[in-house]
Formats: C-alpha cells, sequence, structure tokens
C-alpha cells in the first residue's frame, strides 16, 4: 500500500509542477516589432568625397520612395558605406538588408554569396557605369519589393537627374539585368 502511496504523490506533484510550467510559460511574452527601415550598405569604388556621399544619398532616398509606394508607408533607407569584405559578412548575417555596389565590377568577396545580385548600367555621356544591388535569399518577399524598387528607381527620369547632379556628371537610365 506504501508502493501506491509513493506512486501517487509523485504522480501528483509532477501535475503540479506541469500546470506551473505551463503557466509560466503563458506568463512569458514574446513582442515583435516590424522595422520601417531599410538598411542599405554601399561599396563604391571611388576615392570618397562630398559627392559621392551625396550620390549615396540620394540613390536611398529614391530606393525609400520608390518602397514606400509599394508598401504603403513610409519606409525610410539607411545607407552606410563599407568595405567589401564587411558588406558580405553584414548581408550575411542580416545586420543589413542590401548591399549596393558602384563601380566598375562587384568585389571578389561580394561574387559568390547566397543571394540575387541585380545589375543594370548608369549611361553617362563617356562610357558605362555598371550598378549592382544585391539582395539576400532569406526573404523571397524583400527581394521581390527591393528588386521592383530598384528597376522603379533606375526607371526614373527625376532621380537619375539629380544624381547626375549630385555627382556631377550626367546619368542616364541603363538596362535591368538580374544576373
Amino acid at each position: 500500500m506504501k508502493a501506491c502511496n509513493f506512486r501517487s504523490t509523485v504522480v501528483t506533484v509532477l501535475m503540479l509542477c506541469t500546470g506551473v510550467a505551463i503557466m509560466a510559460a503563458s506568463a512569458l511574452t514574446v513582442e515583435v516589432k516590424a522595422s520601417r527601415g531599410l538598411r542599405l550598405y554601399v561599396v563604391d569604388s571611388r576615392r570618397p568625397s562630398a559627392a559621392r556621399d551625396t550620390m549615396h544619398r540620394v540613390f536611398a532616398a529614391s530606393l525609400g520612395a520608390a518602397v514606400s509606394l509599394r508598401c504603403g508607408g513610409p519606409v525610410e533607407v539607411r545607407v552606410k558605406a563599407v568595405k567589401p569584405g564587411e558588406a558580405k559578412m553584414n548581408l550575411g548575417t542580416g545586420d543589413c538588408d542590401a548591399v549596393l555596389v558602384l563601380g566598375d565590377d562587384r568585389p571578389v568577396a561580394l561574387r559568390r554569396l547566397d543571394a540575387i545580385t541585380l545589375g543594370a548600367m548608369l549611361d553617362p555621356d563617356a562610357g558605362v557605369r555598371p550598378v549592382y544591388l544585391i539582395v539576400g535569399n532569406g526573404d523571397p518577399a524583400l527581394r521581390e519589393l527591393l528588386a521592383a524598387a530598384f528597376s522603379s528607381v533606375l526607371a526614373d527620369r527625376q532621380f537619375l537627374k539629380t544624381m547626375a547632379n549630385a555627382v556631377e556628371e550626367p546619368v542616364l537610365a541603363g538596362t535591368l539585368a538580374a544576373r
């Protein structure tokens, strides 16, 4: 009879502990807040200058406006100029949403990534200037949103005129091709 009492006591204690654990777990809440901003890292092969920084800000503002139109609310794009290795690491860890590459070609560090690379050509009067937007594969909705916004930015004549004035070089619309 004592074994039966011991067994019922153990079952009662286990049930009590399970109840306490369930109540404790239900008391814990997780609050998830969506960010209304995008983090854009820029890899630019040109020397740092005021014109270069202005070009980065103009592109970020135009990309933010295009994304905002698609999202139905304001979306801020924060821009930061970084080196290729830092851009690769931060895109891989999710610390940035996309990487914009301005220069003759993508740096070696940004060629083999689990990401989609969108490429376009900004055609100044003399020569061609490639531009790439690299977006990670982790979020398909963000990838599609940024691809559509990137295409809109490159087709926006007002943006291209502003960009040309910002860098003091004429910039005309180019073609968009996924790579």
